[in-house]
């Protein structure tokens, strides 16, 4: 089943860089992790910086998963040959976590599987999220600048050039229609109080 509501994922930074520094360890093969769920709110999920690494058997294309933790935890797995969607296989285990998630190409991608309740108890949904990162060390990004070139330099040179041409000429039509305009207005009016 899927919703159309977008959700709001709180990823602590830290959660992110382990995920990175497993996949530089393990570039060619699957792996999973669990992360313990801070709280779920309507359409806001903080996790926590609790990370379980259970014991598994991963290849290029599957995990096999031998320990599980207790409680609310998200799963994390990732995908190395470049699928950034849900497989037919994460599909159909959707339903053995209580939330699931998908990194891929150093980024948790924003499609999400979260069991919620129901009349019939609880069953995974399928949707769309939005990944935030917390507790992102400060980093003054002010400091890198993208280094222009001498043909960039011309190219920003002459298309201010074109706006002030064309800037100058908007005026110039502006003041020959309204300046006339003014005009009859105010012989008009001379006229009228004559």
């Amino acid at each position: 089943m899927t919703w159309k509501n977008e959700i709001i994922v709180k990823v602590p930074f830290i959660v992110y860089s382990v995920l990175n520094y497993l996949a530089s360890k393990f570039p060619a093969l699957e792996f999973t992790v669990f992360v313990k769920i801070k709280t779920i709110s309507d359409f806001l999920i903080e996790l926590s910086e609790e990370i379980f690494l259970p014991q598994q058997e991963v290849t290029s294309s599957s995990i096999e998963i031998k320990e599980f933790p207790d409680g609310n935890w998200c799963n994390i797995h990732r995908h190395p040959n470049g699928i950034s969607v849900f497989s037919s296989i994460d599909d159909e285990h959707a339903s053995a976590f209580d939330m699931m998630l998908l990194f891929e190409n150093g980024k948790i991608r924003d499609e999400i599987y979260i069991k919620l309740n129901t009349p019939l108890g609880k069953l995974p949904f399928k949707g769309k999220c939005e990944i935030v990162y917390v507790d992102v060390p400060e980093i003054d990004l002010n400091k890198i600048q993208q280094k222009t070139f001498f043909r960039d330099k011309l190219r920003e040179e002459k298309e201010k050039e074109k706006e002030k041409e064309k800037e100058t000429l908007r005026r110039k039509f502006n003041n020959l229609y309204y300046g006339s305009y003014i005009e009859r207005l105010l012989q008009e009016e001379d006229n009228y109080e004559k």
